[in-house]
């Protein structure tokens, strides 16, 4: 599964991190709970689920689905008489049992959890057994709340099913993971089960359909309804068990295994996409073939689907081989020009090998599945984009975990987790990535991809814990890697270090002080690289920290130039590397790897003083987009007193990152002369096609000349894309803002989970530059979002706005502005009544 919350929010448009909003998040204090409070331990196995055939009739006017599953199971070890299944908020019709040909009836309990069966028999772990079970999935009348990962937990859900809601399809999805997939169809619902399957699905003729496996064929029927069966042989673990069903149009290509096998590979979308579904999938074949190289394991499985869909409670989901993503992944060719989620998309097919091939036994072992399939998404950024690509993608999941950490310490691998969403964070996936590519460099290559061969063939089709893992890298490498594995999947927390230099004429001193608590936990060991450079070479060392303060001495023969620490930036670590100003220079010049370059920048950015138009033009002048970003803020600090034109005309040139040219338009727009300003945003307007850019132009077209920018808009005021829709949004609310709310009002209104957010951001932006007055006649419409917004960040941003206004009113000496307070305060009271979202409760109670 790709979390949304584990994607870094500074490189999305759709979602914006949450400190944007205009009131600040105060974390709470960082938790470390070394000891165990509860246990979760893996799922004890008293029969092995075989096979499930599901003959399934969706209801779409009841928004239920009619099924008779068919489960043949048999005990796993000791005899038993006795069947428990998973089944929430089901209507159970009858227990059959298929004996000899005939039919007998099973007594059974339900207690719409748990479906307890009693068998006809005592039966041994060498007896198979076929029960079918008659029953009605009923996924609207569950009260399942999800996590801030998979943001609702019902299984099963129809989007505009009555088909009343414009601009809308009619769809039919399934989300199982952890434990969900129980509200449609009777299972044990565990990761440490594997079953083979068949599914029957009756639809509308002109529906189509998606599950696990093959389409072996399709019944037509009289009443203009259509059966299709799909057949999946290979077994997999139920939670990864999925239909889809709608109004999808479907582009095709192929993968040809090295035997000559050839598996078709299938893209549905909605049939406005169908132009484009090879512009957002169709890397997918050469994905495929170099997983398939690397791990030198062929694709396991029998065909590769992907659909997207409407409403999605996640961001993906790599049920095997039919991966469900997020309407966000649906873009058009054009828009992908400026962001796409590439990294989703190889997130989910890695899984087909760490998740879906091999399983975590427990939820407790969730990095065995997600650490890998974020780490998936670096090694496809690092074979096809390069390795700043892919460093910057790993910079980037790092920053989401270190975010994280500030408020929740855990163990990568743990057993006291209180549901297993709590499991789904940036511990199991951008934590666990980075360990993996520091064991990689620890191990070597040819070690690190051999051991993940291994793990695999070794545990193909079961499920498997963190130690199996550990001792394939061990039998491969020789090592005794128990410290590694000890130290960061088992232990809380990483290494937070001061470095600190010493130098005389002949030796240099480095002294590295671990600063992080030491109360739970001891030191880190950390394998470094230490380059010392000289004028026209360098030399490495490694060393081992093992100690809270330690000192590395090395002898000097000639002039040290500078020194770089961690060169290859592997470790996962906070550093305060306290080095000369001269030294910053010389890594932004001659560092090589771009993590040394960003590093350099984002210690000079925390000394503004010392911007010269030398950094400037470094970053200006740099290759990758995002250091030219950050050449932008180095412009945006320091053109009152340094000269930075030709350095910014340069990034809008020849920056090959639309979000840098984006915002070097915008600053511009503050700095610029009228000619410069004129002669970028003419040249773009005619013939841009990114809309990142053309929005950034028509933005300072309208603080220059309103009128014509007004006049520019009307060709766009019904463009779908977000970025545009944004720009027209700003540019009516402050040139005409009656127009502009009523536009921005629309665009709330409409908006799909993951515009929502950006749409009211821009309203409030808006409205806190007006008087209280107009403040005060805007707030039901921010009740509204706080009541009724489709995810829960949105909500927040309708609280945060509410109580910014009634702290305002509470300023004000007017009795009337004191008793619209009182107002304002009883209204956020009732709305946290109303609010079921715990992560944005436990935001609200801060």
């Amino acid at each position: 599964m790709f979390c949304l919350a584990s994607l870094s929010l500074t490189a999305c448009n759709l979602i914006k991190p949450l400190g944007t909003s205009s009131s600040p998040i105060i974390l709470p204090e960082v938790v470390i709970e070394p000891e165990v409070k509860v246990y979760r331990p893996s799922e004890t196995k008293v029969h092995n689920l075989l096979h499930t055939k599901l003959e399934l009739v969706p209801v779409w006017e009841k928004q239920e689905l009619k099924g008779i599953a068919t489960l043949t199971l048999k005990p796993y070890f000791y005899p038993s008489n006795k069947l428990i299944l998973d089944a929430k908020g089901m209507i159970i019709n009858s227990v059959v049992l298929d004996k000899d040909s005939s039919k007998i009836s099973l007594k059974f309990d339900y207690d719409m959890l748990y479906l307890s069966i009693e068998l006809d028999k005592t039966y041994s772990r060498f007896e198979e057994y076929s029960i079918a079970i008659d029953y009605v999935s009923q996924p609207t009348q569950l009260d399942r709340d999800g996590s801030a990962a998979i943001t609702d937990a019902r299984g099963l859900y129809f989007i505009n099913p009555d088909s009343t809601e414009t601009n809308k399809p009619t769809q039919l999805w399934t989300q199982g993971q952890p434990e969900s997939n129980s509200c449609w169809f009777p299972t044990i619902d565990s990761p440490n089960e594997r079953m083979t399957q068949e599914v029957f699905i009756r639809l509308k003729e002109e529906y189509k359909s998606l599950s696990n496996g093959t389409l072996v064929y399709s019944n037509y029927h009289d009443d203009g309804t259509r059966t299709d069966y799909w057949k999946m042989d290979q077994a997999h673990p139920p939670y990864l068990t999925m239909i889809a069903a709608g109004d999808f149009a479907k582009a095709i290509q192929s993968y040809t295994k090295k035997s000559g096998e050839e598996i078709p590979i299938e893209y549905l979308v909605e049939k406005e996409y169908a132009n484009h579904a090879f512009s957002i999938f169709g890397n997918t074949p050469e994905m495929i073939g170099f997983y398939a190289e690397l791990l030198d394991y062929e694709y396991p499985w029998d065909k590769y689907s992907q659909i997207i869909v409407r409403d999605y409670v996640s961001g993906a989901m790599e049920n095997t081989t039919a991966v469900v993503f997020g309407e966000f992944v649906q873009q058009t060719t054009r828009e992908l020009l400026d962001s796409d989620y590439e990294e989703v998309i190889a997130h989910e097919l890695f899984h087909h090998w760490f998740g879906d091939l091999v399983t975590c036994e427990s939820w407790g072992h969730l990095p065995l599945n997600e650490s890998f399939a974020t780490y998936g998404e670096y090694l496809w950024e690092q074979h096809k984009y390069g390795q700043d690509a892919a460093d910057y993608h790993q910079w980037e999941s790092t920053d989401g975990y270190l975010y994280e950490a500030q408020f929740k310490q855990v163990p990568l691998i743990r057993y006291d987790y209180q549901i297993p969403d709590d499991m789904f964070d940036a511990h199991s996936y951008n934590k666990g990535g980075h360990v993996l590519h520091m064991l990689r460099s620890f191990i070597g290559d040819d070690a690190f991809f051999q051991a993940l061969h291994l793990y695999l063939e070794s545990n193909a089709f079961e499920h498997a814990e963190v130690d199996q893992l550990r001792l394939s890298f061990e039998k491969v490498s020789g090592l005794d890697l128990k410290w590694f594995f000890d130290q960061w999947f088992f232990e809380v927390g990483h290494p937070d270090v001061s470095i600190t230099y010493f130098q005389s004429d002949d030796e240099i001193q480095i002294q590295i002080t671990q600063n992080q608590t030491f109360e739970d936990r001891p030191a880190f060991q950390l394998p470094i690289q230490i380059d010392l450079h000289f004028a026209d070479a360098f030399t490495s060392y490694e060393v081992v920290l093992k100690e809270s303060e330690q000192v590395f001495s090395f002898p000097l023969s000639r002039k040290l130039e500078w020194v770089n620490i961690d060169s290859k930036k592997v470790l996962l670590w906070e550093k305060e590397d306290i080095k000369p100003e001269e030294w910053w220079i010389k890594q932004m010049k001659f560092g090589g790897p771009l993590l040394n370059r960003i590093e350099a920048l984002e210690h000079i950015m925390e000394e503004p003083t010392s911007i010269t138009t030398e950094w400037i033009e470094l970053a200006a002048n740099d290759p990758f987009g995002y250091v030219n970003f950050l050449g932008l803020m180095l412009i945006e600090e320091a053109h009152d007193s340094i000269d930075c034109k030709s350095s910014l005309l340069s990034i809008i040139e020849n920056t090959k990152s639309t979000k840098a040219e984006s915002y070097a338009i915008n600053l511009l727009a503050e700095i610029g002369t009228q000619n410069e300003i004129e002669q970028v945003i003419e040249d773009r307007l005619l013939n841009e096609q990114s809309y990142y850019v053309l929005s950034s132009c028509l933005k300072a077209l309208s603080m220059h000349n309103p009128e014509r920018a007004l006049e520019l808009i009307q060709e766009y005021a019904n463009h779908s894309n977000i970025d545009m829709n944004s720009a027209i949004s700003e540019i009516l609310l402050v040139n005409d803002s009656e127009e502009g709310i009523r536009y921005i009002k629309e665009k709330i209104n409409s908006a799909n989970s993951y515009e929502g957010y950006e749409y009211t951001s821009i309203y409030a932006n808006w409205m806190f530059d007006q008087s209280l007055i107009t403040q005060i006649n805007h707030l039901n419409d921010f009740e509204e979002v706080a009541r009724d917004g489709k995810v829960w960040w949105t909500r927040y941003l309708g609280y945060a706005v509410l109580s910014e206004i009634r702290n305002q009113l509470r300023d004000s000496s007017e009795t009337s502005d004191q008793e619209k307070a009182l107002e304002v305060t009883e209204m956020l009271e009732t709305l946290k009544k109303q609010e079921t979202e715990e992560e944005l409760l436990n935001l609200l109670q801060e």
